[in-house]
């Protein structure tokens, strides 16, 4: 299977404002989530799901404890993780205080071997626009009403397809479509489904 990417359009220059270049960038619909990875290493090994998870969320825990002492985290065959900082621009070490400087974030360096492992990726052009399709709430019913007649319930993942919508904004739009009483909300909090208002399926 091929990762699919598209064009998008670089920040204007400085230097020629009304220069316009493109960059390729990965298209990501989806995000795997814990329990689909914990599923999925199950799949390559004899540990259950649930000990995955464990080892995980362990892993998890360990690897902040050991990043908050400072310390630079090898994962063999992934890379490195390490803490940076940020503080106020000074002009000398004398000026700096304990307090002025502060967690900025994780920066993660890939092993040479994690980044040698995706040479041979097969990529092609995503057939269809990839940026968050510019639909209607008009057209996004309608959309719905369709799917509505073969199925019960829509997720997010199948309301992000149906309407060619990246998965940020497809949660924003559902959260608006509830909010105005076109859809409600239902099942776990987790993994919510989503069913079209009474008024609507005549």
């Amino acid at each position: 299977m091929a990762a699919q990417y598209d064009f998008y359009k670089n920040p204007p220059s400085q230097k020629d404002p009304k220069k316009k270049s493109l960059h390729p960038r990965i298209v990501s619909f989806n995000t795997t989530t814990p329990e689909e990875l914990a599923t999925l290493v199950q799949d390559r090994c004899s540990a259950t799901t649930a000990d995955v998870s464990l080892v995980l969320d362990a892993l998890r825990s360990v690897l902040i404890q050991q990043i908050k002492m400072g310390n630079r985290v090898h994962l063999e065959g992934l890379g490195y993780f390490m803490m940076t900082l940020t503080a106020e621009p000074i002009e000398s070490d004398k000026e700096i205080r304990s307090e002025s400087v502060h967690f900025k974030s994780i920066s993660f360096r890939p092993e040479v071997k994690l980044k040698n492992a995706f040479k041979s990726i097969r990529l092609e052009r995503a057939p269809k626009k990839a940026h968050s399709a510019t639909l209607t709430e008009e057209a996004i019913i309608e959309k719905l009403k369709t799917h509505f007649t073969l199925y019960q319930t829509i997720s997010r993942r199948e309301f992000q397809a149906l309407c060619s919508l990246q998965q940020t904004t497809a949660a924003t739009r559902l959260k608006t479509l509830v909010a105005k009483g076109i859809l409600l909300k239902i099942g776990q909090l987790k993994f919510p489904l989503y069913v079209l208002a009474e008024e609507l399926k005549e």
